[in-house]
This record gives structure tokens, sequence and C-alpha cells, in this order.
């Protein structure tokens, strides 16, 4: 025995890989290099206390580890006890398993040991011949000499909350013959949902359309007249920011043209577009942006929405599918961190073989009034001439993003002689411009990099899953 060696183990390096963080390649400069030594230190140690605020008034659960070993003798639930704030619940499941044989033939007191941090116990009734010290205090005692009749008392603890936390976790612990087990107690508060009439269920009255204008009227009044000509009836919102010299009252039916102040922004615009939206979903497209015939069928998508867990969906461009969904890879840890994209996808939706999971989709999209509400457009001086992943930044790990290649839309940029103008110093920002936002996106998203643009794949993988699945029907 003694001349027993421990057995070799030969590690898979691939497999070893898959589980290391994969570190941030920055083929760009890292955020603490736009800065001076001095001016840096400052930068980041607002940065970090800025997160700290974020981290506290994050809803989220936080994070437990409950190991549970072998060869317990206690049976438990390892999870999924809830409670309300401030309620009580009864603790189902608790149960000693087996006892020795003295438990048994002798007079042996058993004793099993709760505690709580923040809640207290209660007995929903007391079993004969069974000693509980403790009760309504967080730290109960149950002593017996009869297995059955402990096991028959601990079927009537009951878990009472008394410090209120709209989400968070108690541990409970349990200790029996030295034996010790950890019980998650979720507590949560209840949530109200925003539930939206149905109305006749046609389009118009499940569906809103937001559009953001500046200055190309030509381009709003056709996208206007689009949209009326598939859905009539459907309710239009116009955020305007036009300068004053180029502003036109739109004066048509269903449509309501809210002016902004000049220059406002792009994703300001949006906002204000969204807060007006009291149906359940909401269609946003730019103005120079239109429906194709017999190619965008929204009601499709509408479907869509209803029937999965999705929150936005995205129609693709007419001519550009390849290139219409990406998906994030978050690099990196501490202050080395950075999100790469590239083409492709998650998984296709179940029921619609053209439309596929992804974290990066166009402007033209449908999406869940409430949901997309609650993420929101940053409306930063930086961000209001152009922006647009930034919004797919802020949905990431919080909105459930799909393409449909099959739902198509057409952009047609050409308009008004003054909005190209504006075009040409919107195409070609200032290099103190860039260098601003990218500072912006990098402080904002605790980022320490950012990286290059996507480069189109020489294939097309949507169009390759499509046909791959259609091969694996027609074969079945």
């Amino acid at each position: 025995m003694g001349n027993e060696r421990s057995p070799k183990i030969i590690f898979d390096v691939e497999v070893q890989s898959s589980i290391q963080k994969q570190p941030c390649d920055c083929q760009f400069r890292w955020h603490r290099q736009f800065y001076p030594a001095e001016e840096w230190a400052e930068r980041e140690k607002q940065q970090k206390a800025s997160l700290q605020r974020n981290e506290r008034r994050k809803m989220d659960l936080k994070y437990v580890h409950n190991q549970v070993n072998g060869l317990l003798p206690i049976s438990y639930p390892a999870h999924g006890v809830f409670v309300r704030p401030l309620q009580a619940t009864k603790l189902t499941g608790i149960r000693i398993e087996w006892f020795d044989s003295d438990d048994i033939t002798s007079s042996t007191v058993l004793k099993v040991h709760l505690r709580a941090r923040k809640g207290v116990f209660n007995l929903l009734g007391r079993v004969e011949d069974v000693s509980v010290e403790g009760s309504e205090t967080s730290r109960m005692t149950i002593l017996t000499t009869n297995p059955s009749q402990l096991n028959l008392q601990l079927q009537h603890i009951v878990y009472q909350n008394i410090e209120f936390d709209s989400n968070t976790v108690d541990l409970v612990e349990l200790h029996y013959k030295g034996f010790n087990v950890t019980i998650p107690i979720h507590i949560q508060q209840h949530r109200l949902p925003w539930l939206y009439e149905y109305g006749s269920g046609k389009f118009q009255d499940r569906v809103t359309v937001v559009v953001k204008a500046f200055i190309r009227y030509t381009n709003l009044r056709r996208l206007i007249n689009n949209i009326h000509s598939f859905y009539p009836g459907t309710r239009i919102v116009v955020a305007d920011d036009s300068p004053d010299d180029f502003y036109k009252t739109v004066d048509i039916d269903n449509v309501h043209q809210y002016k902004m102040p000049n220059y406002t922004g792009y994703f300001a615009g949006r906002n204000l577009g969204l807060s007006q939206v009291v149906t359940e979903y909401f269609l946003y497209t730019d103005d120079d942006q239109y429906l194709v015939d017999g190619k965008s069928d929204l009601e499709r998508l509408v479907s869509l929405l209803d029937e999965t867990d999705i929150h936005v969906v995205s129609l693709a461009g007419q001519g550009f599918t390849k290139i219409m969904g990406q998906i994030f890879k978050y690099k990196g840890e501490g202050d080395e961190t950075c999100i790469y994209r590239e083409i492709g996808f998650h998984y296709q939706v179940p029921g619609y073989p053209d439309c596929f999971v992804v974290d990066f989709a166009m402007n033209f999209m449908l999406g869940s009034t409430a949901d997309v509400r609650a993420v929101g457009f940053d409306p930063h001086r930086l961000l209001a001439i152009s922006a647009h992943r930034e919004f797919y930044y802020a949905a990431y790990g919080r909105l459930r993003i799909a393409v449909c290649m099959d739902a198509l839309f057409s952009h047609e940029r050409l308009g008004d002689p003054n909005y190209e103008k504006y075009q040409a110093r919107r195409a070609n920002p200032s290099k103190d411009m860039v260098g601003q936002q990218m500072m912006y996106e990098l402080y904002k998203n605790h980022l320490g990099c950012l990286t290059p643009r996507v480069k189109p794949p020489s294939n097309d993988p949507f169009k390759d899953a499509m046909q791959k699945q259609q091969k694996s029907q027609q074969t079945n």
C-alpha cells in the first residue's frame, strides 16, 4: 500500500485552453494609453468607483457556490426555495436518510442545528417527544431520541425572512453529527408584468413604427407612404431634430411628429420615439429605409416575438444578408478586456429556419417595447451624429437578438441636398471626435480596448445553414 504511486494524468491541451479566459489581443491602444499617467490614475479611480456603484445597484441574483458533497445522510433542497421579502415559506425536503444502529436501539439524543442570517425559524407544528430550542430566532436546535419523530419534525420547519431586500440570497446552514449542508433561499420581490392590450390583433393594434428623422423629408414621406401601403392605419412616431431652417411639418394621418431641439442626436431621437409607443411591439427604422414588396413580412416577425423568447428581431438589408448578423466574444479580464465581433450566429430560431440568434444586427428592427425601453439608447452628445453598435453593446446579456434573412428591407440614402452636406461631415469626423468617442465607449463599457472592424467572410454562413437544414428535411 505504501508503494502505491499516483496515477499519471495525460492532460488535453485543447480542453485546458477551453476553460481558461482568453486574453484580449489589443490591436489599437489600451484605454490607459489615451491619457498621460497622472490623468489616467484619476480617470481609473473614477471609473472603478462608478463600477462599484453600478454593481451595488444590480438586481441580478448574486452568485452562490453551493458544493454538495457525497455520502451525506441528509436530504435537503439545494436549489429552488423562494420567498418574498419579509414573508415566510415552508422548508420542504429536509430529511435524515440513515441513522447509526445505536441511534435506533439506544436512547441517543439526536440533534439538528439550523442557522440563518437574514431570517428566523418557526414551527408549523410541534411533534410530541421532540424538543425545539430557538423558535422565532435565527438559530434553531431540534432534539429527540426518536429518528422517525426527528424526520417528522423536520417536515414542519418554516423560514421567515426578516431583512428586506428586493433580490438577495440567505444561506441557511444545517448541521447534523458533523455533517454540514447549505440551503440557499432566494428572497425576491414579486415583479409586476407590463401587459399590453391585444386589440383586434391586427398589425396596427400591436406595432407602432418609430422613425428618427433629420432633414430628409422626401425620404421620410416615401417611408411613411411605404409603411401605410403595407400596413394601413399603423401609427408612426417621428422624432425630428432637424435644424429650424430646414424643419418641415409632416401632416399625415396616423403620423405624430415630435420636434426636438436642433441636432439633439440619433439615440436621443430613438428614446423620444420609444417613449411614445403604447403597443406591445415597435418597429424602428431610419428615414432612408423602406419595406420591400413580397420580402418584408412583418406579421411573421410579430409571430416570432409572440411565440419565442426573442426580444428583438432585425430584418436583413437587401443584397447584404451575409453580413447582417454578428456575434460578440468577450475576452480578457480586469482592465484588459475587449469584445470581438465576427460574422455568424449562435443558433437558428426553432420553427423559423431563416432566423438566427445573434448579438448584433441591423437598425431596421422589430422589438418588445417594454424590454428595449428598459435598456434604452444612450443620448450622449458623442453619439449624436453616428451610433449603432452601442445599442447592441448595451443589450449584450440583457436582450435576445435575432435576424431573419428572408425578411428584407431596402436602403436609399439619396435625398435632400442639405442633408448631403451634413452627411459629408458625419462620414468624415475629425480625429479628435473619433478619439473622444473611443475614450467614452471604453470608459462607459469598462473595456480595455476596442477591436477592429469585422471583415466580411468569403462564404455566407446564414445561407449555408439554411441550405443544410433544407437538405436535412428533404432527406428525412
